[in-house]
């Protein structure tokens, strides 16, 4: 793609831009392997671009503006989606406007042709089946030019000698601040996610967002909006960040996203933090559930079972909490340390294992065992 002579200090518009584009497109064939066609395309689209520094990208697409080669596409399931590429550009040369452009055909899916204009992609159905497919890039590629952003005009053509194949296409467009008429609000296309943090650490959630812009950001905890400030940060931009984590964080957190077309808010996302529990066993028995090393929601209670072994007992709680109840509940906080004590209490029992019952011992002397 040529630069058009573009210089490095050279710049472009900055924001949200309705455009309105008109084109027509007329393709040809006239030695290929099919019979020879021609014809003519024409329609019109609009929608909105989000454009930085001139880099633009299509973000929303009205609909009813279709021409009527844009509806035969849906009837026949073609799902072209009318965008332009991350790294196009408009931009300022000096003398007026000029729109980074490639030849008018980039591809051909099944037998459609597809056609980059000066901000929109159409795909147009060419009238016959497995036509001899040309090479495209020769001819003139598609130039946008204009005094101002409100009157662009581009055209462009291409052809292919050995098959016939020329097409020729050219668009009147306009661009004008700020979003377009009836733009749809905010999508997101990334939710943020509940998550578990200990107690002083750290966590972010993030949202990913397509939306004519400005756009803005709000996030909230348990309904109510933050603000920056404390263990807080980012609470108006796409990254909420929480340095520090104290209890009463946990909660539930979303963002609402806004601009001319409304507002939209995210999923919601749960906070839980925790804090290591430890927990001991002092004797033949057992805890459930057995949270040792786990960790446990601040602030939640939690209810711990003592159960002995067989011919034993429990003999109490010991460490954060005294008790002598085999069912202990408490409530979490940092710090918590228990021990479950369990005694032996089965009563001893005597076997003698010499002599044998019933045995007669002769000797002058009797040792016992048991």
């Amino acid at each position: 793609m040529p630069n058009l002579g573009r210089t490095q200090e050279q710049s472009g518009p900055t924001g949200a831009f309705s455009v309105r584009e008109t084109w027509s497109a007329a393709i040809a064939e006239a030695n290929g392997q099919t019979p020879p066609f021609s014809k003519t395309y024409h329609g019109t689209a609009s929608g909105t671009l989000s454009v930085s520094n001139g880099y633009y990208t299509l973000i929303s697409r009205l609909p009813g503006a279709a021409a009527a080669v844009e509806r035969d596409m849906v009837r026949t399931k073609r799902t072209w989606g009318h965008r332009s590429n991350n790294n196009r550009r408009i931009y300022w040369n000096g003398a007026g406007y000029e729109v980074d452009g490639s030849y008018p055909v980039t591809g051909f899916s099944g037998n459609y042709a597809i056609l980059k204009l000066s901000f929109f992609e159409v795909a147009v159905p060419l009238p016959v089946r497995n036509y001899a497919v040309p090479a495209l890039g020769g001819g003139d590629v598609f130039v946008t030019t204009g005094d101002s952003l409100s009157a662009l005009s581009g055209a462009g053509d291409e052809n292919d000698p050995n098959t016939g194949f020329t097409a020729s296409a050219s668009s009147s467009s306009t661009l004008t601040q700020g979003p377009s008429p009836g733009a749809a609000r905010p999508r997101i296309t990334a939710q943020p996610r509940s998550k578990s943090v200990s107690l002083g650490g750290s966590v972010t959630w993030s949202v990913s967002v397509i939306g004519a812009a400005p756009l803005s950001y709000q996030w909230t905890h348990d309904g109510t909006n933050l603000l920056d400030g404390g263990e807080f940060s980012g609470s108006s931009t796409t990254t909420l960040a929480i340095d520090g984590v104290q209890a009463a964080d946990t909660g539930k957190y979303a963002v609402a996203i806004s601009n001319a077309g409304g507002t939209v808010r995210s999923a919601v996302a749960t906070l839980t933090v925790g804090a290591s529990f430890a927990l001991q066993i002092n004797g033949p028995g057992t805890v459930a559930p057995n949270f040792n090393g786990k960790l446990l929601q601040v602030g939640k209670n939690y209810t711990l079972t003592a159960r002995p072994a067989k011919g034993c007992k429990f003999a109490g709680w010991t460490g954060s909490a005294n008790s002598t109840s085999a069912k202990l509940t408490f409530t979490m906080e940092p710090g918590l340390s228990f021990t479950a004590n369990f005694a032996d209490v089965s009563r001893p029992v005597l076997a003698i294992v010499y002599p044998k019952a019933r045995k007669t011992v002769t000797s002058a002397a009797l040792t016992a065992t048991g």
